[in-house]
Order: C-alpha cells, then structure tokens, then sequence
C-alpha cells in the first residue's frame, strides 16, 4: 500500500496564516426568498486548500490522517505555554 503525504503550508501567504474552521453560513433575504451563502473568506481559504491538493483518483479505500499545527496563543501566560509545550 503506497502512502502519499500532503502537506499545505501557509507561512507567506497573505491572509492565509493558519487553518480555519468553517464559520456557519450566512443568509440574506432577496425579496420573499432566503438565500443562503458562505462567507467570501472561508471560501478563499476553502479554494486555496483544493489548489494545493494533489487530485487521487482510486477506486479502492483510503485512510484520511489530518493533523493541524496551530501557534499559541498570545494570551496564554509564559506559565501556561510551558506547561501546554512540555505536555
């Protein structure tokens, strides 16, 4: 079974620092209708993940491993890091 890693990085990339989570979707009414969007951001940040995976093709099962990295936050006291990076 061949393994195929994919890694995205965003260091440099304007506006996409870290991975984002989907924010819920937004609504606006046209005349008697809802309609329903995403955000334009999260959609920028949806197509710049899809340009930078490779397009897999199989027809047999595969294993999804999804690991994000995240920095610190800025807020967190130099006690509460250390004990968050030495865990």
């Amino acid at each position: 079974m061949a393994k195929t890693r994919i890694e995205i990085f965003y260091k440099g990339e304007k506006h996409f620092d870290k991975p984002m989570g989907s924010p819920r979707p937004r609504f606006r009414r046209v005349k008697q209708f809802a309609q329903t969007y995403m955000p334009s951001h999260y959609t920028q940040h949806k197509k710049f993940i899809a340009d930078q995976m490779l397009n897999l093709q199989s027809e047999r099962d595969i294993k999804l491993t999804v690991e994000f990295y995240f920095p610190p936050l800025k807020s967190w006291s130099k006690k509460k890091l250390t004990a968050m990076l030495t865990r």
